[in-house]
């Protein structure tokens, strides 16, 4: 099918809010270009002529869901417009387009998922978990997955980049979801942060997770800075 631009774009803004937010409809089109109701209506007569069936129509909502198993044909996943809380920037990364998918389907319908993980020293797994937030410490490195984990018992900082495999496998408990992230302060070089103690340990990972500075002396380093901030941490009111 050939289309100009603009309804290029439009497609896959469409498909961007299908992927990680599960529904869309007339005003998100409306929003993003400045449209009228009616040329919004057309968006997605034009949306559903090039591709039969991936749009389901909830008319008490008003709204589009996608089919299961949805793949978006003018989108490219990027979890950058994961609209997870997130703390920090820099979120420019690859992470697999199958942990991908699985992660927004997990988040946007609050549901757990079974993971195949290798942890930053080789160590493979396979754990449920529920995610919670995406922190990112340190600019242009990959973002960490907060989530709560059953092997565990207890939260866990998981680096995206070493999900091997995600699937999505049932309704996270309400404790679970109700769960909150511990905020606190630490001094570091007479400098005050705020931010949760998970971010300590997302920081240490995620550099110990590039292989260029996975070495003796970078590990000796990361690890003193991380027990220092733990040792100073002061836990918010």
């Amino acid at each position: 099918m050939l289309m100009n631009y603009v309804m290029k774009q439009k497609f896959i803004h469409l498909e961007q809010l299908l992927f990680w937010r599960g529904v869309v409809n007339r005003r998100d089109l409306m929003l993003q270009f400045s449209l009228s109701e009616s040329t919004a209506a057309s968006t997605f007569r034009e949306y559903s002529k090039a591709h039969p069936g991936v749009l389901v129509l909830n008319r008490t909502k008003r709204s589009y869901t996608p089919i299961p198993g949805f793949i978006p044909a003018h989108y490219k996943p990027d979890i950058a417009h994961c609209e997870l809380t997130t703390i920090g920037s820099g979120l420019r990364i690859e992470v697999k387009n199958g942990v991908l998918a699985a992660l927004s389907q997990s988040i946007r319908n609050s549901m757990t998922l079974e993971i195949e993980y290798v942890s930053i020293y080789g160590v493979e797994s396979k754990r449920e978990i529920a995610p919670m937030c995406l922190i990112n410490m340190v600019e242009g490195f990959p973002p960490a997955l907060h989530a709560w984990c059953f092997l565990r018992g207890q939260p866990r900082t998981f680096q995206t980049s070493l999900i091997r495999t995600a699937v999505v496998k049932r309704l996270a408990p309400p404790e679970v979801l109700a769960s909150t992230l511990e905020i606190g302060t630490v001094t570091f070089k007479g400098i005050f942060f705020e931010l949760p103690r998970e971010a300590i340990y997302a920081a240490a990972g995620q550099l110990i997770a590039v292989p260029e500075l996975r070495d003796v002396n970078a590990l000796r380093v990361i690890s003193e800075l991380a027990s220092q901030l733990e040792t100073e941490w002061v836990k918010l009111p």
